[in-house]
């Protein structure tokens, strides 16, 4: 397919060469202690020893074949969930989502490239859908404008934070391949698929802000809080809300997460996720926590829940039936 050419012309463009996930590989070996809140309480992997928080080391999460799924859904209302199928299977460990489990590898790699490029040709097929996302006619084959306005709006809840204009220029960059074709969506076609296949979409990216004083431990900014709290309660990428939220730094005292959480958690999937602990956070194949629980939670790749494993009449849909957000 000649776009599959004019994409990888591109990333060499302004990758420099180097293959898009190879990149993800080379900083998922980052372990940096993170801390939400400047060692005040709650750390990546931390917990507590003797009244003392502890924090653990915490890594490059790639996107769980469930959390790519979900994500896809929120994203581009594709709901054909192509990734559990196609994405390499998740170790679980108990949990599906372990950065020490997750390995770069060219099934992946394989694996990202169809599913963007399948993603995209749906997305583009569906002339309402892709109206609603791009969010303005264009004028012409070449509207960069509008190319523009959509890459920094999908861009954003793709990436899960605001797009650098170094970013934007990238992705709108790909126009002159419209004006070629003589057709504006073919620049969408191939903004989408590389957005797809970007490590900032893959992964969840966290860096933080360096904490004086404390070797190795960083503070997780408004957006890397946003994201950790709608994949805990969501399994999926955050919201408008929740970004416009991060934006206005409201993510980063104790009161404004939990005014965030209690707004993810009082929609109707989420009052479901938290009735039986968290949509996607305790998602496990087992319960290997009491023995009193109940071996049905094991059968297959679940979301696990407290009414999978304690209640006495739950079945195993109860576990691997996960609620959608409405």
């Amino acid at each position: 397919m000649q776009q599959r050419g004019e994409l990888r012309v591109w990333w060499r463009g302004i990758r420099g060469g180097t293959s898009v996930l190879l990149m993800a590989a080379a900083i998922a070996a980052c372990n940096g202690k993170i801390s939400n809140n400047g060692g005040g309480g709650g750390g990546g992997g931390g917990g507590t020893t003797g009244g003392a928080v502890v924090y653990g080391p915490t890594g490059l999460h790639r996107l769980s074949r469930i959390e790519y799924d979900n994500t896809l859904a929120d994203l581009l209302g594709d709901n054909t969930r192509p990734g559990f199928a196609a994405l390499p299977e998740d170790v679980n460990d108990p949990f599906d989502n372990d950065f020490s489990t997750q390995q770069v590898s060219g099934a992946l790699i394989a694996a990202a490239e169809t599913l963007a490029a399948g993603a995209s040709a749906r997305l583009i097929a569906d002339t309402t859908k892709r109206s609603k996302l791009i969010g303005c006619t264009p004028a012409g084959a070449g509207d960069t404008a509008c190319l523009e306005s959509f890459v920094r709006a999908f861009g954003r809840r793709a990436f899960r934070r605001p797009l650098t204009d170094e970013e934007v220029a990238g992705y709108v960059g790909l126009s002159p391949f419209a004006v070629e074709a003589n057709d504006f969506y073919v620049g969408v076609d191939l903004v989408l698929r590389a957005f797809l296949q970007d490590p900032n979409f893959l992964y969840r990216v966290e860096t933080g802000t360096a904490v004086p004083g404390k070797t190795g431990l960083y503070v997780l900014g408004d957006y890397e809080i946003g994201a950790r709290l709608s994949y805990f309660l969501w399994g999926s990428t955050p919201s408008d809300g929740l970004l416009d939220m991060a934006a206005a730094g409201a993510l980063s005292t104790e009161s404004g997460r939990r005014a965030a959480a209690a707004e993810l958690l009082g929609t109707r999937a989420g009052s479901s996720a938290s009735s039986s602990s968290t949509r996607s956070g305790w998602r496990t194949t087992s319960c290997p926590w009491r023995p009193t629980w109940r071996p049905r939670c094991a059968p297959r790749p679940t979301r696990w829940s407290s009414a999978c494993c304690s209640n006495a009449t739950a079945t195993t849909s109860t576990c691997s039936t996960p609620p959608r957000r409405s």
